[in-house]
């Protein structure tokens, strides 16, 4: 252990680890609280090298005062000591405990956490002498260090200093517009102001600048980063250590301090106040001022109507009236401050809530738990929402197990109920791809150093653009000198993002200038830069999880110095300068305008190699600045800069502006945004892309895709509701003539606007009741705008605005939270809406989401076009006799198990509508399984045509995907050319394609069998992955070799009880010849060598269920493993059949089903294949047998009696007669 001892650095008494006194102060002690420690380390221990450290504490050392040893200040090592002590396994100190409770004086506060450790715990601390910080081994976190060390420690630094600003002040230079003035800055008794008066008496102050409330101030920005300190930008002021406060007025008060350190120190402070004496946002300040304005604490029904009326909320008399009697329990005559609030929630209530609340509530009284699941599955489309969500809610909003409607209409209006999906938004997305499969949030050139520092600060921008040009001594951009940009990099660049920032530097330099901007990036940032990526020899891109805390420069090589050539990651070049060979590290910069002759090049190359799109010079000063990136995004540009810090002037502007921001509302707010699946494959291409020119104005583009990439064809708005309309800032009215502008803002094609009708004098409670539809045909791309305008006003743009994204609306009775002017988010300022998507292909869940949960697991490579071994494809004639078989690889058998009448020799429901067709290569197999829905030679060809399209696909295709993600997204585009082959070129067109249920995928080996961390996505990873797309009610089964159990891969496939709604089905089943495709999935199961994989169609997992066996709920929830639901106990369950049980608890019904059937199959195939079932004949054998077997009885008495029906009692009549399909895979290499 170090030998920690600690000096005062007052009166120089010196104590031992334990807090031993071991030298007495030579000129008598200070008083107990008041001593300041510091640390004492001896030369010969700071001269050992330390060993290599991951994580780094920025404590900086101070310099030592009064002739003591002192090195490091006591707070330093209090926090080395806790996190030692964390470290080295001592008994857990509760250091913020600590803290907290002494933090009357910072000295006791820290004497306490060293005397908690101890000496021997800070063997874990080391000091570099070289760097002159304080390092932490690499077992100490850092989110722990920051939390139970760091804050509490400079919780109780801060309290200390504000001790010193109450008694003391401080004095510093306040810079106004044409002079300087030398002021004394103090903190209030109460700590709920600042004051400021001058030093010399007589010299001038702002009026404005005696007293600042810290419930007025905004900001306290650290440096000279506003607009009178960048008019300074040849003063001195500049250099010096400044900083501003930003009050919310407008006004800004710039100081410089005499030093760093007390800059910081009241830096700290000034942000710790300011925070603790915000006031909270209060649903109801809208009328506060009104309130004040009456100057008594009470008001009568006159005085309750007159004060409504100016608040532009009209109420006839009697239901007034009716309302304050209720409210004046006491019969006061009159109503407090906060009875008057219970008056304005009663007031503010929502009729069209009350109507919804009614016709989903039996009682008219109360929703209990399966009222609000029904009113979850049916009204708002989530068709997995469980008892446990229902339970939740109503313990949140409700009571007595219920939700009254008071409890129902706070839900609907609360954040919980909001548009967006929230495990969109805060749903970190894979980050182990290409930097080519991201868009990057983009703030092209700020005006202003205070702009990116603000933009820096909240991390969410993650592309920035500066111009470097000559400055008197040292490089300037084009709002600070460089060094000062540079400085906030490494301040703020990774504080709220740790992803990497990218920088565009269009260098305009001398050569010896440019000298000085390398040492400058070496000497301020050199440990963020990352090397660029030309000498490391790497032929594609990495990803931004790889390069996380560092900063990628970008340039425009030609005419640079070798030396600042070599420091940059990118080298930038526009169309006629871009070299002919594709490296990874050349990116092309274009203007918006050059997008439409440079289509197919872009549509090519933006899938490996990455493109910066910015506006056209004019744009930059006219009021056409802004551009429609969705062209450049259709295109897969990654990088689009809109120039978002210019204010808009213009509807349009502010338009384009929300979409931007709408777009990158996903990710946890990362600035990173995963490109749509189809622009990620070279193999995937638009059908047609045609750029055109409206009116002459900027190119847009439209885009003509399938029905695989679209997620949705129509969306349907119903807006019926506000609440609290902001009023514009400085108006001095209180009504608001609103009206809601509805805008999508996409590709050509999907750019519509509407609006509703203007109601007049209703800015509290305004209804419109009206509904908008909007077609898409690029919903990845469309942003849907609410923008509220007041008729009243000449200005175009809205008083209160919301933008989203449309795969990231939840559809249903949802609230907006709007935005007013300023991009606050005002209490009560709402929406209700109703969002429908009509042919939506997905309902709830995007298709975008169905692969994003895939972790990046790498495939296996194989051979690129290798034929397949052997292809097996049915039915045939034998079938009905053998399986067909490949060694012990693949078997496949279809049968029909409906009657066969002897008089005429045939079968009924003859063709078998059931196709399979199974590929085999030497390492991966590729699979197929369609069921034709109902009889005939349609549903066959449809079956026929949807296997033969995918496999056909996949033949010519398997080798171009490299991890799993790709897979799925090549299977999504398989099964969209599967669905569009069914219904072209028949040869009978006067009656309509068949449909047909399908699955399809393959059985691949991986790359790697370690376990696997790729970002936010660890996986226990295995040899081999079934991977596979289903549409409809076909399932699969996995064996497992190792544990000797069967489990049911496609759980919840099934949403009903109901045999004759397979969930979805592929052809032209919905209007406009769509596919069905509500239970879409890709499905992903990790396997071993030797386990089995069984698909088959519902003919054979219909034989499997409880409920076609004559097996009840009663004797089903006996072998149940899991818990039962609290309303299906076993004596509820006995004599329920399971359509009762189904209405009771359908999710549990579903549940209770899938369970049994993985346990029959198990039992099925082990009773003829012994415990360990290996031969996939035998398998499936004994699975068809069974089938057969089960549906006798029934088959015999339709055989015997043609014309007879067929009796319902499952228990005498047990199975289902159908066409039946059973495919039986084995994982493993193909060694013969």
């Amino acid at each position: 252990a170090w030998d920690m001892s600690r000096c005062c650095k007052r009166c120089g008494l010196l104590v031992g680890p334990r807090n031993e006194v071991v030298a007495e102060a030579p000129e008598g002690r200070c008083p107990p609280t008041t001593h300041d420690f510091a640390v004492v380390v001896p030369p010969e221990q700071q001269q050992q090298q330390p060993p290599p450290f991951a994580s780094e504490v920025s404590f900086v050392r101070t310099p030592n005062k009064g002739g003591h040893a002192a090195e490091l200040a006591v707070q330093r090592a209090a926090a080395v000591a806790a996190a030692a002590t964390a470290t080295a396994g001592a008994a857990s100190t509760d250091v913020s405990t600590m803290a907290s409770a002494a933090e009357r004086s910072t000295t006791n506060a820290l004497a306490a956490v060293a005397a908690a450790v101890g000496a021997p715990a800070i063997a874990a601390a080391r000091v570099s002498p070289a760097s002159h910080k304080l390092r932490l081994s690499q077992t100490v976190s850092d989110a722990n260090l920051l939390k139970n060390v760091v804050k509490p420690l400079q919780k109780a630094k801060n309290v200390s200093q504000i001790g010193v600003m109450q008694t003391e002040g401080g004095k510093f230079t306040l810079h106004g517009r044409k002079q300087t003035t030398e002021v004394l800055i103090k903190v209030s008794e109460d700590t709920k102001s600042i004051v400021i008066t001058p030093v010399k008496h007589g010299d001038p102050l702002p009026s404005f600048a005696s007293s600042v409330l810290f419930s007025t101030i905004r900001e306290i920005r650290p440096g000279a980063m506003t607009p009178s300190f960048e008019r300074c930008r040849t003063s001195s002021c500049r250099s010096e250590p400044a900083f501003s406060i930003c009050c919310e007025d407008g006004h800004n008060f710039d100081f410089t301090a005499h030093s760093k350190d007390q800059r910081d120190a009241w830096v700290s402070a000034l942000e710790a106040l300011t925070e603790k004496n915000q006031i909270p946002a209060s649903a109801f300040r809208f009328f506060d001022d009104e309130w004040s304005k009456l100057n008594t604490d009470v008001v009568t029904l006159e005085q309750a109507r007159g004060l409504l009326s100016k608040l532009n909320l009209k109420v006839k008399r009697d239901t007034l009236l009716a309302k304050f009697l209720v409210i004046d329990s006491a019969h006061a005559g009159h109503l407090c401050y906060n009875q008057f609030v219970l008056l304005l929630v009663q007031l503010l209530r929502r009729r069209e809530i009350t109507t919804l609340f009614e016709e989903c509530s039996a009682s008219k009284e109360k929703l209990l738990p399966p009222e609000l699941i029904a009113f979850h599955r049916g009204r708002q489309l989530e068709e997995h929402f469980t008892m446990e969500d229902a339970q939740k809610i109503i313990q949140t909003h409700g009571s007595n197990g219920a939700l009254l409607l008071h409890g129902f209409e706070d839900y609907l209006c609360s954040k919980s109920n909001s548009l967006m999906c929230p495990n969109i938004k805060n749903r970190e997305q894979d980050m182990s791809a290409s930097f080519a499969q991201y868009y990057l949030h983009s703030s092209g050139r700020y005006t202003s150093t205070a702009s990116y520092f603000s933009s820096l600060k909240r991390g969410d921008f993650r592309y920035y653009e500066i111009v470097i040009q000559d400055g008197k001594e040292d490089p300037m951009t084009h709002t600070c000198p460089l060094q000062h940009f540079v400085d906030l990099l490494n301040d703020y660049a990774f504080r709220s993002n740790t992803y990497p920032l990218l920088l565009f530097c269009k260098i305009q330099c001398s050569a010896f200038q440019q000298m000085k901007i390398v040492d400058i990036f070496r000497r301020t940032i050199g440990h963020l830069l990352a090397p660029p990526i030309s000498k490391t020899g790497a032929t594609e891109l990495p990803s931004p999880y790889s390069l996380k805390r560092k900063v990628l420069l970008m340039g425009n090589l030609p005419g640079l110095e070798t030396d600042l050539a070599n420091l940059l990651y990118f080298h930038v070049y526009d169309q006629q300068h871009l070299p002919s060979d594709k490296k990874p590290w050349h990116v092309l910069r274009i203007s918006a305008k050059s997008l439409p002759s440079l289509a197919p090049l872009l549509s090519e190359r933006n899938r490996t190699l990455l493109t910066i799109v910015h506006p056209a010079h004019k744009m930059m000063r006219s009021s056409t600045f802004v551009q429609n990136p969705s062209a450049a995004w259709a295109l897969g540009c990654q990088i689009v800069s809109l120039e978002p810090q210019c204010q808009a002037t213009s509807s349009s502007q502010h338009s384009m502006l929300l979409a931007a921001h709408a777009k990158f509302q996903v990710n946890a707010l990362r600035g990173y945004n995963r490109k749509p699946w189809f622009l990620c494959l070279d193999h995937l291409a638009f059908e047609d892309t045609v750029f055109h020119q409206q009116d002459g104005s900027e190119p847009l583009v439209t885009e003509v895709v399938n029905s695989a990439v679209n997620l949705y064809n129509n969306i349907e708005i119903d807006v019926m509701s506000g609440c609290v309309l902001p009023k514009v800032s400085g108006e001095e009215k209180l009504t608001v003539d609103p009206f809601v502008e509805l805008e999508i803002i996409g590709v050509s094609a999907d750019c519509k606007a509407a609006r509703t009708r203007v109601i007049k004098n209703r800015r509290f409670k305004p209804k419109w009741f009206q509904r908008f539809s909007f077609p898409l045909t690029m919903s990845h791309h469309a942003v849907l705008l609410f923008k509220v305008f007041d008729h009243n006003l000449s200005s175009d743009l809205p008083i209160a605005h919301y933008a989203i994204a449309v795969n990231a609306i939840r559809p249903g009775y949802r609230i907006v939270q709007l935005e007013d002017a300023s991009g606050r988010h005002p209490p009560l300022c709402t929406l209700f809406v109703r969002i429908t998507f009509t042919d939506n292909q997905l309902m709830v869940f995007p298709l975008c989401q169905l692969i994003v949960g895939l972790p990046h697991v790498p495939l296996a490579r194989t051979v690129p076009r290798a034929k397949c071994v052997l292809s097996l494809r049915g039915p045939t004639d034998a079938d009905a006799l053998q399986c067909q078989s490949f060694l012990n690889v693949a078997a496949a058998r279809s049968v029909s198990t409906y009657p066969l009448f002897s008089d005429t020799g045939v079968r009924l429901g003859d063709p078998i509508c059931d196709v399979y067709r199974v590929l085999v290569f030497k390492d991966r197999q590729i699979f197929a399984l369609a069921d034709g829905c109902n009889w005939g030679p349609r549903p066959k060809e449809a079956a026929t045509r949807a296997c033969h399209a995918f496999c056909k696909y996949f033949e010519s295709t398997h080798w171009k995907a490299k991890t799993l993600p790709d897979l799925s997204v090549m299977l999504l585009d398989a099964l969209g050319r599967a669905n569009r082959t069914i219904s072209f070129n028949r040869s009978d067109e006067t009656e309509p394609a068949g449909t047909t249920t399908f699955l399809g995928g393959l059985l691949v080996r991986l790359l790697r069998d370690e376990d696997v961390d790729f970002g936010t996505n660890h996986v226990q990873h295995r040899k081999w992955a079934c991977v596979f797309v289903c549409v409809g009610d076909c399932k699969a089964f996995h064996w497992s070799a190792a544990s000797q159990r069967a489990e049911d891969i496609t759980k919840c496939s099934r949403t009903t009880l109901d045999a004759s709604d397979p969930g979805g089905r592929l052809g032209p089943q919905k209007p406009g010849g769509r596919a069905d495709l509500r239970n879409l999935r890709v499905w992903t199961q990790f396997v071993e060598p030797g386990d089995l994989i069984m698909l088959m169609s519902d003919g054979v997992h219909d034989n499997l269920e409880p409920s076609s066996l004559g097996v009840g709920p009663e004797q089903a929830a006996a072998a149940f493993a899991g818990k039962l639901p609290d309303c299906c106990t076993p004596s509820w369950l006995q004599g329920k059949s399971w359509e009762q049980l189904e209405k009771a608890c359908a999710p549990f019904t579903l549940q209770l089903q899938e369970n049994f059937m993985a346990r029959k199959l198990a039992e099925v195939v082990t009773a003829k294949c012994g415990p360990s079932p290996e031969d996939v004949v035998a398998v499936t054998n004994a699975l068809l047998d069974h089938c057969l077997a089960v549906t006798q009885t029934s088959r015999t008495f339709l055989e015997t009696k043609p014309k007879g029906k067929l009796p319902e009692d499952h228990s005498q009549y047990p199975g289902k007669m159908d066409h039946t399909t059973c495919v039986c895979l084995r994982v493993g290499e193909l060694t013969q």
